[in-house]
């Protein structure tokens, strides 16, 4: 196994308008490739708690962790993991690299998304997110044969929040939720099929589902799992 890691162009981040915290965007591209023992390292570098990220608000470290499997297990096929955390942490651990783990056991190529958090004063709470699973899909289709993925397998997975951001990018893929950037932009970010596990937020008061999710024949193919209790 091994990873490597991505993140917006340098000095961009999803055109989402805020003040960071010295006002600067610190961005690197290709992180590099790592053995799978020191990715912890810079995962969870200075900023982790009980396994759990609490804050991204400066894109400053990577968009998404690719974790591949061994080159004779690999399908093809690729899901883009989304950690839940109630937009305001990120659940790194058993909601993003454990089920990358699991993904590259029977062939599948994870991508654990590193979606910015925690939700932007005046914004929508899914806007910074959003873009990233936008983005972080079209770096991975763009780039889909030199990473061994076939463009027409890379589904979206999300947890809780991370659901209701993987609902959201299954069902806005022909409106990119920012300015398209370079090349890469024009590469479709619409999931090939999308895994929703306890999702949030996607019904309103009265049930309905709410206006962000525009479903239509193109809407990709979903697994809902959900419990009652």
């Amino acid at each position: 196994m091994k990873a490597i890691e991505f993140s917006w162009p340098d000095g961009k981040a999803g055109a989402v308008t805020t003040s960071w915290d010295d006002g600067q965007i610190h961005d690197r591209r290709l992180i590099g490739i790592l053995k799978k023992e020191n990715v912890q390292d810079l995962i969870f570098a200075g900023q982790v708690r009980h396994a759990r990220i609490f804050s991204s608000i400066r894109p400053d470290r990577r968009l998404f962790t690719l974790l591949m499997s061994l080159k004779e297990k690999n399908t093809g096929a690729a899901v883009l993991i989304c950690p839940g955390g109630g937009y305001s942490i990120l659940a790194m651990n058993h909601e993003g690299e454990d089920v990358a783990a699991w993904l590259n056991s029977i062939g599948v190529t994870g991508l654990v998304l590193k979606y910015r958090v925690p939700a932007r004063q005046g914004q929508p709470r899914h806007l910074a997110p959003l873009q990233d699973a936008q983005r972080a899909m079209s770096v991975a289709r763009s780039r889909a044969k030199e990473l061994g993925i076939n463009p027409e397998r890379i589904g979206i997975l999300g947890f809780s929040a991370g659901g209701n951001l993987a609902a959201l990018a299954a069902t806005n893929f022909e409106r990119r939720a920012y300015e398209p950037l370079d090349e890469t932009d024009q590469v479709s970010c619409r999931p090939d099929f999308a895994v929703l596990i306890y999702p949030a937020w996607l019904v309103d008061e009265k049930g309905s589902l709410i206006p962000e999710l525009r479903v239509t024949p193109r809407t990709p193919p979903v697994f809902f799992a959900h419990a009652g209790d």
